[in-house]
């Protein structure tokens, strides 16, 4: 009798186990570290280099090295989409063309326009650190990241995904004109620039800082975490507990870092991660808990309404605690909002470039309204 093949069938994927969150809680540990030493490192180097050098001399190398940097990622990103590839005496020999090039532009470009050299340096290095981190814990963990751009019929995710985030800043105004304008402060500037500056100004000084910042926490938040937990959980888990992990990593970390002076200092914000991950597995845990009653057209975006719910919940509770967090609280409910967006849209599309324009919608369009309401107030 002739051996018929063995049907198999996909198991249901696993909840994520103990020894992972484990890992993420070294990850989120070191990320959080990395905010904190190297932007204190790079504003160093800004302010001491310029004495050794010159302003512009320092300017124009950091400059330079910033845009060999995006145009590297760039590359990286071009060769996973596209047979195109170059070896690496070519690459060496464009690089150093390019590098050459890019040094004579900006030396006589920073004679002309003022750059900010300095506002732009920390963010880059963080985010390049946080890249570093996240594709290190992709390659210990089996998989890659997903660098690739979306197909073409992902277009409506990618639609909404912007979109999502610009109606939550539109929903945040409304609600400051209802609320005490303290717990709305984020839309005057208390996260983001508030000074009435030029076209130009706005180019350098929020939209740079804003990609640049929206691409690390994409890598990392989404382009790791929520790539590693999709491994072993259905994805409406994953997705309530992404949203969930970064909206309490804005309130119970984030907010903390700022008054670090030593070691002794940042006990709270590890203990701070801890609890973010117990948390977010706990919304895990009850998302698998509910799965079974809920409809079957439940799914991500229920996950993400969930998670949402939760944060709002943990926000109220820490604003009746703390009164003077109000702001950050309400900043921290919003952008939540935002990142269940994101999380369902990286569901969807499977491109960590998706939640980088989602972060980033949301961040741009909230400084533009602090350009507005600037510009009424002289007005009147």
């Amino acid at each position: 009798m002739a051996l018929q093949p063995t049907s198999w069938v996909s198991p249901e994927p696993d909840a994520p186990s103990l020894a992972e969150y484990a890992s993420l809680y070294a990850l989120l540990l070191a990320v959080a570290v990395a905010q904190l030493v190297l932007t204190s490192v790079s504003r160093t180097i800004a302010n001491i280099v310029p004495v050794v050098l010159s302003a512009r001399l320092f300017g124009t190398a950091a400059a330079t090295l910033l845009a060999m940097a995006g145009l590297g990622v760039a590359y990286a990103a071009l060769t996973r989409v596209s047979d195109v590839g170059l070896d690496w005496f070519e690459l060496a020999r464009i690089g150093l063309s390019l590098t050459g090039l890019l040094l004579v532009a900006f030396y006589y470009l920073h004679s002309t326009v003022s750059l900010p050299v300095s506002e732009w340096l920390a963010p880059a290095i963080a985010t390049a650190v946080m890249g570093l981190l996240a594709g290190a814990y992709a390659r210990a963990s089996g998989f890659d990241l997903r660098l690739s751009l979306p197909s073409r019929n992902a277009a409506p995710v990618v639609a909404g995904a912007v979109l999502g985030p610009v109606l939550v800043v539109a929903a945040a105004v409304g609600v400051a004109a209802v609320v005490p304008t303290e717990s709305m402060r984020w839309l005057r500037g208390t996260f983001l620039s508030a000074q009435l500056i030029s076209t130009a100004g706005f180019l350098q000084d929020t939209v740079v800082p804003v990609l640049v910042g929206a691409v690390g926490t994409g890598l990392v938040f989404f382009g790791a975490v929520q790539e590693s937990l999709r491994q072993n959980a259905p994805s409406g888990e994953v997705v309530a507990v992404v949203t969930v992990l970064v909206g309490t990593y804005r309130l119970a970390v984030t907010g903390t870092l700022g008054f670090v002076t030593d070691i002794l200092s940042f006990v709270p914000v590890a203990v701070g991660i801890g609890l973010v991950l117990l948390v977010a597995a706990l919304v895990g845990s009850l998302w698998t808990a509910l799965d079974p009653s809920l409809p079957d057209t439940a799914g991500p975006g229920v996950a993400a309404l969930l998670g949402f719910a939760v944060v709002s919940l943990l926000a109220v509770v820490v604003q009746l605690a703390v009164s003077d967090l109000a702001s950050l609280v309400s900043f921290a409910v919003a952008q939540t909002a935002v990142v269940g967006i994101a999380a369902v849209a990286y569901d969807r599309t499977r491109s960590v470039w998706i939640p980088v324009l989602s972060l980033a919608a949301f961040q741009l369009t909230a400084a533009t309204v602090q350009q507005f309401q600037l510009v009424s107030t002289i007005v009147q």
